[in-house]
């Protein structure tokens, strides 16, 4: 999510289109990285018999926290409160702030789980 915060928020900077696209295709890759890891994850640490109620209810959130961010984004470029750039800046320090969170505040639990 670091990465992929970054990647957006330096691609906003730049007017060549090749960067531009390489940037995005950076951060898309490293998002799809990270949900890929993260499913894996539930899948060796979930109970077979929970997996289905998890795996649902990681889809539903990620659906609505999806929906919510499209939707404040558009309604932001459409009553002209920010500009694309703005927005694009915006968005990607909201991931960096997230992945940054989650790096100090979820990923040591994560260690003390493995270790147990």
């Amino acid at each position: 999510m670091l990465i992929s915060g970054m990647a957006y928020l330096i691609a906003s900077h730049l007017t060549s289109l090749w960067l531009l696209a390489l940037l995005i295709a950076l951060a898309h890759a490293t998002s799809g990285a990270n949900w890929v890891l993260s499913t894996v994850y539930l899948q060796k640490h979930v109970p077979n018999p929970m997996q289905g109620r998890i795996f649902s209810s990681e889809w539903l959130i990620m659906t609505t926290i999806n929906a919510g961010s499209i939707l404040l984004a558009s309604l932001t470029l459409e009553q002209r409160i920010f500009t694309l750039k703005q927005n694009i800046q915006l968005f990607a320090l909201l991931e960096i702030g997230i992945a940054l969170l989650w790096l100090f505040w979820a990923a040591p639990t994560y260690r003390f789980v493995k270790n147990s």
